[in-house]
């Protein structure tokens, strides 16, 4: 189980990753920097409804991808709190995904879809941050976890320093959403990893 749980996290950081490199090639006069990843799977955007599924593709990846991993684990209040809050943030990328945005998520007049998009993406971006926090305090002092702490707790602060910096009104929103993706699929892989190794014992 402890392997199937690794490539679950493996095959969504590649996905996503792969979205997020490879997206703006399909998009001419896309920005990295300065525009939101949610923008090449909105309405009217080049190859709109192909990210739109992808977004949805790697959300299913990554709850599962928590919730095996939470099974893996001896039971904590901590661990489970942050655990399902990584998951919850899974749930907002799934919303965010199947109600896209408005074309380049435009905020004057938004449409109902919009809306939705952004509560899905805030909400779960948020819980995803404190549920960084709490794994990291979760997993210190556990049995074969314990050095995953401080990795945790760095991508952790960097995540929480980055979430306000992807408000449209940030000039360079579109990089600070992509450190804080980063943060994410740091720990993933690192998770994983160890999940792998225990794997082969």
């Amino acid at each position: 189980m402890n392997r199937l749980t690794a490539m679950l996290g493996i095959a969504y950081v590649v996905v996503m990753a792969g979205v997020i490199l490879i997206g703006p090639l399909g998009y001419p006069g896309y920005s990295s920097l300065h525009q939101h990843i949610s923008e090449m799977g909105a309405t009217g955007a080049p190859h709109g409804p192909t990210i739109s599924a992808l977004f949805i593709a790697t959300s299913v990846l990554l709850i599962a991808f928590w919730l095996l991993f939470l099974m893996a684990l001896p039971f904590s209040a901590m661990r489970t709190a942050g655990v399902i809050l990584l998951a919850i943030n899974g749930l907002g990328l799934l919303g965010a995904g199947v109600y896209a945005c408005d074309f380049e998520c435009a905020r004057n007049d938004p449409s109902v879809a919009q809306q939705l998009h952004d509560l899905f993406g805030g909400l779960g971006y948020l819980s995803g941050v404190l549920g960084l926090f709490m794994l990291a305090l979760g997993l210190r002092g556990l049995d074969g976890w314990s050095r995953l702490f401080p990795l945790v707790m760095i991508c952790a602060g960097v995540a929480a320093l980055s979430l306000p910096l992807i408000a449209p009104e940030f000039p360079w929103h579109g990089g600070a959403q992509r450190v804080l993706e980063a943060a994410f699929m740091v720990v993933i892989i690192a998770v994983a990893m160890r999940l792998w190794r225990s794997s082969a014992r």
